[in-house]
């Protein structure tokens, strides 16, 4: 389940395509017929759907993996995991190996992290994509996430929903990556064995590499133009098989 809210504030054309908030426009030459249209419509909602489930599939996932719960219990028992008797380090291990698997297999996500509400939101595991290569972050270069907007969002999440972001510059410790990166997050909140809140699985996805990679495949013969309720749009061109992004108004990129 995405939020409603969440729904409201994203680029849903991006991630979360719904006929209701997403409008396809065409260059269709006039021998095409409605049906053309439709048709059109119908494989981007299906490609685009499909996508975005298969982010949401993977967070989930990993929100439900061992290392997971072994680490909110090791948090609160002196950093050792009083069922299995392994510490806060061993365990932390064996989620960044988890989370270097899947970044392996998903060569568009960018970060994948786990986040704690506790101590101003710090990231207690991250797995970083950089240039192709897979870097754990080390403990003492992990950040904290509490002044980020998503967070107070994702704090709001009941078991079972996902928050999907709206796109921006990949920012490190406040400041905007350069060169601009392109994301969006996809998180799932976390909880304790008792239905505490506790943190959340956050992946941060290159977004035009993943619609390059989404759309590319359908060789549509027409353009297409996503619109989404936060006044972008994503413009795919048939011709060379791009797109771009454009947000609240005619500027490619969102304002810094």
């Amino acid at each position: 389940q995405i939020t409603a809210r969440a729904v409201a504030t994203t680029v849903i054309a991006v991630v979360v395509l719904t006929i209701a908030s997403a409008i396809i426009s065409n260059h269709l030459e006039s021998r095409q017929t409605a049906s053309d249209l439709v048709d059109v419509a119908n494989q981007v909602t299906r490609a685009t759907t499909d996508a975005s489930s298969a982010i949401g599939s993977d967070a989930r996932i990993l929100a439900n993996m061992p290392p997971v719960a072994a680490l909110i219990r090791a948090s609160r028992n002196n950093g050792v995991d009083p069922l299995s008797g392994d510490t806060v380090d061993e365990w932390t291990e064996r989620l960044a190996t988890i989370f270097s698997s899947f970044h392996s297999l998903r060569p568009n996500y960018t970060q994948i992290r786990f986040v704690s509400f506790d101590n101003n939101g710090r990231e207690i595991v991250r797995v970083n994509k950089q240039d192709g290569a897979l870097v754990r972050v080390p403990d003492d270069e992990l950040q904290t996430k509490s002044n980020e907007p998503y967070f107070a969002d994702a704090a709001e999440l009941a078991p079972g929903e996902i928050y999907v972001g709206a796109p921006s510059f990949n920012r490190e410790r406040g400041v905007i990556q350069k060169p601009h990166l392109l994301v969006y997050r996809v998180l799932v909140p976390v909880f304790d064995e008792n239905g505490g809140k506790f943190g959340f699985i956050a992946i941060n996805v290159d977004l035009l590499r993943h619609n390059a990679a989404v759309y590319e495949p359908l060789k549509l013969e027409s353009d297409f133009v996503l619109h989404n309720s936060a006044g972008s749009s994503y413009h795919w061109n048939a011709k060379t098989q791009t797109g771009s992004f454009k947000f609240l108004g005619t500027s490619a990129l969102p304002p810094e």
